[in-house]
């Protein structure tokens, strides 16, 4: 098995609050790939740049997507993250638009 594709602990455990974690289970998710498990983390502490060279499948769209969703702060109405397009149906379905 390739090792992007080798599966990890648990999602709780890389600092996904309670509301995302419940929609990544809903969605039948368990364990973070190996792009995820490093990669979520490091943004969730604030880092602004990654490059993340994976496979096709291997789960780089949510180890970008989820932390910039967990970042964005409702009550501000500006501009906080951008999302390439290829992301945008991935983003509603968190958000549930």
């Amino acid at each position: 098995m390739h090792p992007y594709l080798r599966k990890m602990g648990d999602f709780k455990d890389l600092g996904i609050n309670k509301e995302l974690l419940k929609a990544v289970e809903d969605m039948g998710f368990v364990s973070p790939t190996a792009v995820q498990e490093q990669a979520i983390p490091y943004l969730l502490k604030g880092k602004k740049d990654l490059v993340a060279l994976a496979q096709t499948g291997t789960g780089k769209t949510a180890a970008f997507g989820l932390p910039c969703i967990q970042q964005v702060d409702r009550k501000i109405k500006d501009v906080q993250t951008i999302i390439p397009v290829l992301l945008v149906n991935y983003v509603f379905k968190f958000l549930k638009i």
